[in-house]
C-alpha cells in the first residue's frame, strides 16, 4: 500500500508452525494479498528457512490513515533504512 495507510494485525487464521528456527536462521517471507477492500487486507503468508517451509498463515490487517504525518515520515525513513520496498514487487 506504499505506506499510504497504516496496517494493524486484526486476525491470524490457519496458522501452522511446521518446524522451528533459531535466531541465526535467515527467514524468507512470501506474502500475497488475497483481498483488499472495506478497510481490510487479507493475505496468505509463508516463511521458509532455505527451501524448508517453517510456517504458514492467513493474516487479516485493518488499515487506517496515519494518525500523525510525522509517523508517516518516520515509517518512510525506516523502510528506506532497512531496504523495505515501498511499492509492489513484481512476481512471475
Amino acid at each position: 500500500m506504499k505506506f499510504e495507510r497504516m496496517p494493524f494485525l486484526a486476525m491470524i487464521k490457519q496458522a501452522k508452525m511446521r518446524a522451528s528456527s533459531v535466531p541465526v536462521s535467515l527467514l524468507t517471507i512470501e506474502a500475497k494479498i488475497e483481498h483488499e477492500g472495506s478497510g481490510f487486507a487479507v493475505t496468505s503468508a509463508k516463511a521458509r528457512v532455505g527451501k524448508d517451509l517453517v510456517c504458514s498463515a492467513d493474516l487479516t490487517f485493518r488499515h487506517i490513515p496515519f494518525p500523525d504525518p510525522a509517523l508517516r515520515v518516520h515509517m518512510d525513513a525506516m523502510a528506506e533504512k532497512i531496504g523495505f520496498p515501498q511499492q509492489a514487487v513484481p512476481h512471475d
